[in-house]
């Protein structure tokens, strides 16, 4: 178990730390720049304690937007659409063709990766961008 006290305890500090960044993200509009263990805090019981908000910044509601219809992209596999997300958030030059990009993403996510990904033991998002 590590730092909990319990497997169930475990699964809670999982939910929890998705369910926080996704609200921070898509129903606040907030994004947390260094979520490292020094400011977020794994509690014994699975909770959560962010104790360092000094690099938190406000998203507009069109990113917010655009960042549910990546996550549903994601789901979906519609890599296309997802290209057009990452460069309506301005992750790609104005008017760049994203062609290339979604072929990209199909390459590295497609076909199973992110499922192998998130059931490997060690799953880390930091694994989604190799």
């Amino acid at each position: 178990e590590g730092a909990f006290e319990s497997t169930e305890a475990k699964r809670i500090f999982l939910q929890n730390g998705v369910e926080s960044g996704l609200r921070q993200l898509l129903d606040f509009g907030l994004f947390h720049g260094d979520p490292h263990p020094g400011n977020v805090l794994a509690l014994p019981s699975g909770d959560i304690a962010y104790v360092d908000f000094g690099n938190v910044a406000e998203i507009s509601r069109a990113n917010q937007e655009s960042l549910i219809d990546a996550v549903v992209h994601v789901m979906n596999r519609d890599y296309d659409n997802l290209a057009e997300c990452l460069s309506d958030l301005g992750f790609l030059q104005p008017g760049s063709d994203v062609k290339p990009v979604a072929e990209g993403l199909q390459e590295v996510w497609g076909e199973g990766a992110l499922a192998e990904i998130a059931s490997a033991g060690n799953f880390s998002f930091r694994g989604l961008t190799r």
